[in-house]
C-alpha cells in the first residue's frame, strides 16, 4: 500500500477497472499527488505544498485504434496547504489510462515534463 500523507483517499471497486495513483516528493515530502478512479472516470489532482509552484496534468486513454485524453488539468491556485480538484471525463469502459505529469506551463501548453504513469483501465 502507498502511503499518503496528504488523505486517505480510497478507491471505490468497479469491476475491470484499476484506479492508479502517482506522488511526487522532494527532500520535504510530498509536494503533489494525481489519481486516477475509474469509478466515475475521475482525475484528482492535488498540490501538497502551498509553495507557488503547481503540476500540471494531461490524462490519456487508449482503447483499441480509438484514443483521446483531456486538456491540461491543474489543481486550484489557493491559499490552502493541500489544494486539490476532481475532474470528470467521458472515457471508454476498459480504455488502458495513462497520465503525464509537468512542471510548468507556457502558452497554454505544458512543459518540463516529470513523469508518466499509467496502468488504470476505465
Amino acid at each position: 500500500m502507498l502511503y499518503d500523507s496528504a488523505d486517505d483517499t480510497y478507491f471505490k471497486m468497479q469491476a475491470g477497472g484499476t484506479g492508479v495513483k502517482g506522488q511526487l516528493h522532494n527532500s520535504s515530502g510530498m509536494v503533489a499527488k494525481v489519481e486516477f478512479h475509474p469509478l466515475g472516470d475521475q482525475l484528482w489532482v492535488y498540490d501538497t505544498k502551498n509553495d507557488g509552484d503547481s503540476i500540471y496534468v494531461v490524462l490519456r486513454w487508449n482503447l483499441g485504434s480509438r484514443s483521446g485524453g483531456s486538456g491540461v488539468i491543474t489543481p486550484p491556485g489557493t491559499n490552502e496547504v493541500v489544494e486539490w480538484d476532481i475532474y470528470a471525463l467521458d472515457i471508454p469502459e476498459g480504455a488502458y489510462v495513462s497520465a503525464t505529469v509537468y512542471d510548468s506551463i507556457s502558452g497554454g501548453l505544458p512543459t518540463d515534463r516529470i513523469g508518466t504513469f499509467g496502468g488504470g483501465t476505465a
